[in-house]
């Protein structure tokens, strides 16, 4: 999606939005990318039970700095 604007009376009812996915048909992972203002959502969806390319994303990001909060309704993943 990019960046989202909305009009100037509505920017302080928000605070992000996100996109959220249906599993895909195939054995894979998908992704979703949303700003708005300062706050950029990286949604993922996935068919595979690994999280490992979530996890080397979301490393990565850290590794270079990068705040990063983490919202998930699997179970934890472990390192």
């Amino acid at each position: 999606m990019g960046a989202l604007k909305v009009p100037e009376g509505m920017r302080p009812y928000i605070d992000r939005f996100d996109i959220y996915m249906g599993q895909p048909f195939s054995r894979r992972t998908n992704c979703a990318i949303i700003s708005f203002g300062d706050v950029l959502t990286v949604n993922f969806a996935s068919s595979i039970i690994e999280a490992d390319v979530e996890r080397y994303f979301f490393r990565k990001l850290v590794q270079d700095g990068i705040h990063v909060r983490i919202e998930s309704n699997r179970d934890r993943m472990e390192d």
